[in-house]
């Protein structure tokens, strides 16, 4: 048996999943993808420099995605499973800022940085950081 960990009521998640729809429908997002705004829109989000999705857009994406996902190192090895209730520390993937490496300055993490994070993924296996497995409880 493992333990489980609950901070939020239902009521609370259910308030939380509608402010979420409602900021998707009116505020919207930035999508720096021109394929990407095309395809929304051609399925009915407005697109005006930001992109604003439909309730029925999102009711689609709900009903389709996957249940799960996992995220792979550079090799293309799995390197976390979130299934079921398997839970990781993974910093990297929520990252907002990262380490500017021509400047040494903390930058705003956006999609013309990802060429050069690439590029440092290509490193020997040898001067990766460990893989976390499942079994370890997030240890490598």
């Amino acid at each position: 048996m493992r333990p489980g960990l609950r901070l939020l009521s239902d009521d609370l998640i259910a308030n939380v999943v509608t402010e979420a729809r409602s900021l998707l429908c009116t505020l919207g997002v930035e999508i720096h993808n021109d394929t990407v705004t095309a395809m929304l829109s051609d399925h009915g989000a407005a697109a005006d420099g930001r992109v604003r999705l439909t309730e029925s857009l999102i009711d689609q994406a709900l009903r389709t995605v996957p249940r799960s996902f996992g995220l792979f190192d550079a090799l293309g090895d799995p390197a976390c499973d979130f299934s079921g209730g398997n839970v990781y520390f993974t910093p990297g993937s929520a990252a907002i800022q990262i380490l500017d490496g021509a400047t040494g300055e903390n930058a705003r993490a956006h999609h013309r940085r990802l060429r050069p994070l690439r590029e440092t993924d290509q490193r020997p296996a040898s001067h990766r950081f460990p893989k976390h497995r499942p079994d370890s409880g997030g240890r490598a």
